[in-house]
């Protein structure tokens, strides 16, 4: 008997020890985020990829409005990232028993492209709302709390802003701006180089 929970400590232990090293292998990417490659790519031909992706999962409507060609300057992975963890997100946040509902909507707003993406879930408490991309923290059950800090690095890392709207009860929406790659550089315009 003595023998059996010694293994069966030993086995929880070893699970324990596996779950820690994944915790800091995360926190360890996230702190060694490889530097951005971006390159000039369209944003919706990426959207409407990624939403086709999730729109075959049962039980949810994930769509996409505003198909336009909307150029961009960011790293493709970088992009694929976000929208992922925003897709996935908004369809965690529905819960059980209601029909999900994601809406990715791309605008073009001069200097700024803007992805919204839309749920019909819970809402963010307000207890929430403050700590939302700050990293280690999570409303779920599992995963590191790393997501969306995630995707505020990497969409500042492209010069571009991210923030939220929420009503509880009713659904969340965050808003992804990136600069238009028709938008001036003002960079280009201060640096004595360029003619």
């Amino acid at each position: 008997d003595a023998k059996e929970r010694l293994d069966r400590l030993s086995k929880g232990l070893v699970d324990q020890i596996e779950a820690l090293s994944h915790i800091a292998d995360e926190f360890t990417h996230f702190a060694q985020m490889p530097p951005a490659q971006p390159v000039d790519l369209d944003l919706s031909e990426v959207v409407r990829r990624a939403v086709s992706l999730y729109a075959q999962q049962p039980g949810t409507s994930v769509s996409l409005e505003g198909e336009q060609t909307l150029t961009v300057h960011i790293d493709p992975e970088h992009l694929l990232r976000i929208l992922n963890n925003l897709i996935k997100n908004a369809l965690q946040a529905v819960p059980v028993g209601r029909e999900g509902r994601v809406e990715v909507v791309l605008k073009d707003q001069g200097e700024e492209v803007v992805m919204e993406v839309h749920d019909n879930g819970e809402g963010i408490s307000e207890g929430s709302r403050e700590r939302i991309f700050t990293p280690n923290f999570t409303t779920k059950s599992s995963g590191m709390g790393l997501g969306l800090s995630m995707v505020h690095r990497m969409v500042e890392n492209a010069g571009g802003r991210v923030w939220f709207e929420t009503a509880t009860g009713k659904g969340t929406s965050f808003f992804v701006a990136l600069p238009s790659k028709h938008a001036p550089d003002t960079f280009a315009q201060d640096d004595p180089l360029v003619q």
